[in-house]
């Protein structure tokens, strides 16, 4: 099986859109901006997919920029106090970017108790989209099967096959779309992000666990984890062997169930600082050096001016609530 992302592709992923208007080249430095470093805020515990994201952005920007970038992982909720720090407490100066991920985002005032909207923040630029994976540990009772054969042992036996989860977010409710559609159950445990299920599922506590690539592919180049499906509707181009779950016959719409990861500011960032931050993040994200450390730890990028991020906004947005709706829960407007 193949876990490493190609050079020839990533680059191709990474260098697209080089063609397109010199925004990245041509916005000017505001006066006086930046005065200190420049804080990437990660609402997720270090060693999972998004503070991943970050730590590679903030060397790479630092390196492209001559800023100084540092990562701060605000960490509470599962994702909900960093959040609700980037939309309500922090400094609208631009020097706190967050980096964060929808539907993880959206998710956290649509159905939490996040006392914040979309309208509070700006999208600043697209990164990249990672779809969620099913792993199980290869040394287990379940290492041998497939994803058909996990479905069929958890049929097998109702309830007792526990799989880690984020409550009340895109992971859990990957879960519950394969519980529903496959009729079986499964116990759902808790955790705050990708990377503390992957722990726990090395540990032998849990059976199957929900993560993303760039949080496991180590374990799986060695052979210790086993990546059973994606969470997608075509198959995940790191993974080229691993089946999407639309192949194993779970009906989801393609480019919504995983991490959009993007970069946002407080809404009332100045324009100019704004435009300057977009700019360069895209010639950062743009740049051939910059795709190659992305490529090391395992993320394809999908760069994406701040205009085509919020319609992908809007477009995440109205898929999320027709899901919340049609499985019966109360949706925050």
């Amino acid at each position: 099986m193949t876990h490493r992302i190609t050079r020839r592709a990533a680059l191709a992923g990474g260098l697209a859109g080089l063609a397109a208007p010199g925004l990245a080249q041509a916005q000017e430095r505001p006066p006086n901006f930046p005065v200190r470093p420049i804080e990437m805020i990660v609402p997720y515990p270090a060693g999972g997919g998004v503070d991943i994201t970050a730590r590679t952005l903030a060397q790479e920007a630092g390196r492209v920029l001559g800023h100084e970038f540092r990562v701060q992982n605000r960490v509470g909720g599962a994702g909900l106090v960093g959040h609700t720090y980037m939309a309500k407490s922090a400094p609208a100066d631009g020097h706190s970017v967050g980096v964060t991920a929808n539907p993880f985002f959206f998710l956290d005032f649509l159905t939490r108790e996040g006392q914040f909207s979309a309208e509070d923040v700006k999208p600043v630029v697209g990164i990249n989209f990672s779809p969620i994976l099913w792993v199980s540990r290869t040394a287990s009772p379940l290492g041998r099967l497939d994803f058909d054969g996990v479905i069929e042992e958890a049929r097998r036996r109702p309830g007792e096959l526990k799989v880690g989860i984020t409550p009340n977010n895109a992971f859990q409710f990957v879960t519950e779309i394969v519980e529903r559609q496959k009729g079986v159950r499964m116990t759902h445990v808790p955790f705050q992000g990708g990377r503390p299920g992957v722990t726990a599922l090395l540990g032998g506590n849990i059976d199957l666990t929900n993560c993303f690539y760039e949080e496991v592919e180590p374990q799986l180049r060695a052979g210790e984890l086993k990546a059973l499906a994606v969470s997608d509707d075509r198959r995940f181009e790191p993974l080229p062997d691993v089946p999407s779950m639309v192949e194993r016959g779970v009906r989801m719409p393609g480019g919504v169930w995983g991490a959009n990861r993007f970069a946002i500011v407080p809404r009332a960032t100045p324009e100019p600082i704004r435009r300057y931050l977009e700019a360069g993040l895209l010639r950062t994200l743009r740049d051939p050096q910059s795709v190659e450390a992305f490529t090391k730890v395992g993320i394809l990028l999908r760069p994406a001016d701040a205009a085509e991020t919020e319609r992908v906004f809007g477009s995440t947005r109205e898929t999320l609530i027709a899901f919340l709706t049609e499985t019966g829960r109360p949706v925050r407007r």
